[in-house]
């Protein structure tokens, strides 16, 4: 019989790198949705977190003759407690009371996007949690009105705070109550000093100590967008200029008694 050889097919190197050519552009097609669609999961979580504490202020007044928590009580110094620490609002979104933790909530109350607040955690020891101080922040725009004290006799040192009734939000599905934030507080003012990320926002901020807070509303989410709950409870992911305004006059998300 003859001798018949079989010879394994096999590819050439053309045909090799032309296979690896479309494998590269594949992958350089892919990335940025895959980046996007996991931008996106992140703020669909961020939006989950943030609708609880607004869930636990609605529980809050059902339990305080219909007062929200307040921003803060008592004046500045060691007496002072902001909304973070307040212990019926902690106790709403079943976490200890404020000697255990303080401003330090487990990991999962803050949004993913948060890694300064994280970092803050770690440097103080408290791995695995956030400064959630500087994760979420109230809407302070009306503190000197809504305090009863006049614009010009007050300020954050001196002033005790009642929280608002549930009724005194005259457009509660249109006025923020929670927004994205590096500070626990922030107003009108402080929504349009974001610089590309996290750190550069601090950087600029010339903050002596940032790890106690910048207030500045965070644009953590794509294409430059926050987090917003709302009076009334619901939550809207807000692109940067709709939460600025024009000439940083949104009065309607911010003013809540206009």
């Amino acid at each position: 019989m003859p001798n018949t050889r079989y010879h394994a097919a096999g590819f050439t190197l053309i045909e090799l790198l032309v296979v690896i050519s479309i494998i590269v552009l594949l992958i350089a097609i892919l990335l940025p949705a895959l980046s996007a669609a996991r931008g996106s999961a992140r703020a669909i979580q961020c939006a989950s977190i943030i609708r609880q504490f607004g869930i636990a202020n609605q529980g809050y007044a059902n339990d305080s003759d219909d007062f929200f928590v307040p921003v803060f009580t008592g004046v500045s110094g060691p007496g002072r407690v902001f909304w973070f620490g307040n212990d019926l609002y902690r106790d709403h979104l079943g976490l200890p009371e404020v000697a255990s933790a303080g401003r330090f909530f487990d990991d999962r109350f803050a949004c993913p996007e948060a890694g300064f607040a994280r970092q803050v955690a770690s440097d103080d020891g408290n791995p695995g949690l956030a400064a959630i101080d500087v994760t979420y922040g109230f809407n302070a725009t009306d503190l000197p009105e809504l305090s009863g004290y006049p614009s010009p006799t007050f300020n954050f040192a001196n002033t005790p705070f009642r929280g608002l009734q549930r009724g005194r939000p005259v457009r509660p599905s249109q006025t923020a109550q929670m927004v994205d934030s590096l500070n626990e507080t922030v107003t009108r003012f402080q929504s349009n000093g974001w610089v590309q990320s996290e750190q550069a926002t601090i950087d600029a901020s010339g903050v002596a100590n940032p790890s106690g807070g910048v207030a500045q509303v965070a644009y953590r989410h794509p294409q430059e967008s926050a987090q917003v709950q709302f009076f009334d409870g619901h939550v809207e992911r807000l692109p940067r200029v709709e939460v600025v305004g024009t000439g940083g006059q949104n009065t309607d998300l911010w003013v809540i008694d206009n």
